[in-house]
């Protein structure tokens, strides 16, 4: 009785790993690039933030799609948002065919330059 109620905590587990599980892919840098602003009204500082987005079969980024995922200031977050929403990628290829690539992910920093 041990056993199977062993076996079948161990298979709700690796379900359940499962379903949190994220595939992740390499989409390359940006083709386009646009410079990310520092927030009006902000005092500039050195700031980190992590995203995750779409890159639609065009290589476009799908701005409904961008989700912040790590901030090191949330001042920053809605700035970093609009600039990945004008980056264009690669497309990823699948048999030749452009596809969109979910969960995709990216940095922007924002950096004060002294000298």
């Amino acid at each position: 009785m041990k056993k199977l109620i062993l076996i079948i905590y161990a298979v709700m587990l690796v379900g359940a790993f499962a379903q949190t599980t994220t595939r992740l892919i390499n989409i390359g840098p940006p083709v386009h690039f646009v410079a990310p602003q520092f927030p009006e009204g902000v005092s500039p500082s050195n700031e980190i933030i992590r995203l995750q987005f779409t890159v639609a079969k065009s290589g476009d980024v799908l701005k409904k799609s961008i989700e912040v995922i790590e901030t090191s200031n949330v001042l920053y977050n809605q700035s970093a948002i609009d600039a990945l929403s004008q980056f264009k990628y690669k497309p990823r290829l699948e048999d030749g065919i452009p596809v969109a690539t979910p969960n995709s992910r990216t940095t922007i920093e924002y950096q004060i330059n002294v000298r």
